[in-house]
């Protein structure tokens, strides 16, 4: 039950990459996204008050 597992360098290495753009995919990208949305919005509404005309908010298209 105590024994000890080895693998080679090069599989720890691919294992840690493929946990690192799982962790990107799942977690920074998504709140990146929703960060700079947010920015957008509040520039675009800035942009309308100040020329008074009217700019639809940032809309990504649907899939």
């Amino acid at each position: 039950m105590g024994g000890q597992i080895t693998i080679s360098i090069w599989l720890f290495t691919l294992l840690v990459v493929i946990a690192g753009i799982a962790v990107l995919d799942r977690v920074l990208i998504p709140s990146t996204r929703w960060f700079l949305r947010r920015r957008i919005n509040r520039v675009l509404d800035e942009i309308g008050t100040r020329l008074d005309i009217e700019i639809r908010p940032f809309q990504l298209t649907k899939r």
